[in-house]
């Protein structure tokens, strides 16, 4: 008997504890578009609460604060159930709200490339033509704003392995505005269609804060883009650029042909490129066109490498100095390898095959050429 007794009496207390009162209550706010930000508050407080939302649209939310957007006018249902783990209380409250800003207008759009050049295209509906545009590419892994404006089908070179974010503003004729933002470029391929992006740049030994290079670049008709690192860019073939802050800065050109049918890029970690913060002189790139008249020519009757093409031993002469080092350097501005000694004959049978560049410096000058090392 007394065992029954005791029974009934932990059922009736675990009875009045499962059904212990607690109350919630929801409140909102009417954002823009559509959006609506809810909010819930249970007594009594509990310290292992759980909040449920249903939005009867197929949706759901979680917390004690959430933001749902309606994407139809018209009255809504909105359900929050509150969960108390440790008291074992359930009770929900719902409220309707009346939204009337969504607008009747839509836009998206879609990309094509060819290459690292990428076509964007507007397509909008539920609002009255015509509608204008507003365009925002942002290369995130360079920092570089690609495109801000209004055109109507915008074009960009995204480098391979970066990422845009796009976001495009519709307005129609009436008034209604509406937006869609996605991502371009994931996982796009390598050049195959006749553009080669290619530079170096060396620190001017004569000038600690000066750097020139040569702009390498094939292709036809081409079109040239440098990110200097730093927020800002060129657009010519041969540029100049100060930086002005100090910091450390990967340079990147991406070109790209008139008729868009071909587009490449390039960054390059350049380690030597920096402005040393105890330093208040400005650090300029100067990229020279290794075609120009005077710079062949001095070259070529100063510095001398051959056989080029070469493949186990290159010969280095130099007509009028004398030299004092040797360096033969990757196309990426890395010292791949430094002379043993000052004899004319450097074994290059270790290096991978591609272009390099030699340099001899002087007591007077530093000499660069090109060669292909087999």
């Amino acid at each position: 008997m007394k065992k029954i007794s005791l029974l009934i009496l932990g059922l009736v207390a675990f009875y009045q504890f499962s059904f212990a009162q607690c109350s919630v209550s929801m409140s909102y706010t009417i954002g823009t578009n559509g959006s609506v930000t809810y909010s819930a508050v249970a007594t009594p407080a509990s310290n292992m609460p759980a909040y449920y939302w249903n939005f009867y649209d197929g949706t759901s939310g979680y917390g004690s604060n959430v933001t749902h957007t309606f994407t139809t006018n018209g009255a809504h249902m909105v359900c929050v159930t509150y969960i108390d783990s440790v008291s074992f209380c359930s009770t929900s409250a719902c409220d309707t709200v009346i939204i009337t800003n969504v607008p009747s207008c839509h836009t998206s759009f879609s990309s094509t490339n060819v290459d690292t050049l990428y076509s964007f295209t507007p397509t909008s509906w539920g609002g009255t033509a015509p509608y204008t545009y507003n365009w925002f590419i942002y290369d995130t892994i360079g920092g570089m704003l690609l495109y801000s404006g209004t055109a109507v089908n915008p074009t960009v070179v995204i480098p391979t392995g970066h990422y845009a974010v796009v976001t495009l503003t519709s307005t129609d004729s009436t008034g209604c505005v509406s937006t869609s933002t996605g991502l371009a470029a994931f996982g796009n391929g390598t050049n195959t269609g006749g553009c080669y992006a290619s530079f170096i740049i060396w620190p001017d030994t004569s000038n600690l804060h000066s750097y020139y290079g040569y702009n390498f670049s094939t292709g036809t008709n081409l079109n040239y883009f440098w990110n200097w690192g730093d927020g800002t860019s060129s657009s010519t073939a041969y540029p100049s650029h100060t930086y002005a802050t100090a910091g450390f800065y990967t340079i990147c050109l991406s070109v790209w042909s008139s008729n868009n049918s071909c587009s490449d890029s390039i960054c390059i970690n350049n380690f030597y490129v920096n402005r040393m913060g105890a330093s208040k002189t400005m650090h300029s790139v100067n990229i020279l066109n290794q075609n120009a008249s005077g710079i062949n020519s001095v070259i070529a009757k100063s510095l001398n490498v051959y056989p080029n093409p070469a493949s186990t031993e290159l010969n280095v002469e130099l007509n009028s100095e004398k030299m004092e080092s040797v360096k033969i350097i990757s196309l990426n501005g890395q010292v791949a390898l430094q002379a043993a000694s000052l004899l004319n004959k450097i074994n290059i049978s270790e290096l991978n095959a591609g272009i390099y560049f030699v340099e001899v410096k002087t007591n007077n000058n530093i000499y660069r050429t090109k060669f292909v090392k087999e």
